[in-house]
C-alpha cells in the first residue's frame, strides 16, 4: 500500500517536472488544450503552432497558424507570426503577416504584410 501511495505522488509530480523543462514557453507562455497530431487538428489557447483549427482569446507569441485563427481580442504587442488561410477576430485579428482572408469587426491589422483579402 506504501508502494502505491508513493507511485501516485511521484506520477502527480510529472506534468510539474515536464512543464519546467518546457523551452518554448515565453513571458506569456504557450498555454493551450489541443486535439492534435504534429500540431495538426484543432488547439483552444494560445498555441503558438496550429495546422488547421486555432480558437484563442488573446494572441501572444505566435509563430504560424496553417489553417484558421479565430481570436477574440486584440493580440499583446509586438505582433508576431504568420497566418496562413483565415483569420476571424472581434476586436481585430493581427500578425506579421496575414495570408488569405481576414475579417475582423473592430478592424484587420498586419505588421508587415496583408495578402489577398482583408474587412473590416
Amino acid at each position: 500500500m506504501l508502494r502505491l501511495g508513493a507511485a501516485l505522488f511521484l506520477t502527480s509530480l510529472a506534468p510539474l517536472a515536464l512543464h519546467a523543462q518546457d523551452s518554448t514557453a515565453g513571458p506569456r507562455g504557450q498555454w493551450h488544450i489541443g486535439i492534435t497530431y504534429h500540431d495538426y487538428g484543432v488547439t483552444i489557447g494560445n498555441a503558438a503552432r496550429t495546422n488547421g483549427l486555432r480558437i484563442n482569446f488573446q494572441d501572444a507569441e505566435l509563430e504560424r497558424v496553417n489553417g484558421v485563427n479565430v481570436t477574440i481580442w486584440k493580440p499583446v504587442e509586438p505582433l508576431s507570426g504568420t497566418v496562413n488561410g483565415v483569420a476571424l477576430g472581434l476586436a481585430g485579428p493581427a500578425a506579421e503577416y496575414l495570408n488569405g482572408i481576414a475579417v475582423g469587426v473592430g478592424g484587420v491589422v498586419a505588421e508587415r504584410r496583408a495578402r489577398w483579402r482583408t474587412a473590416a
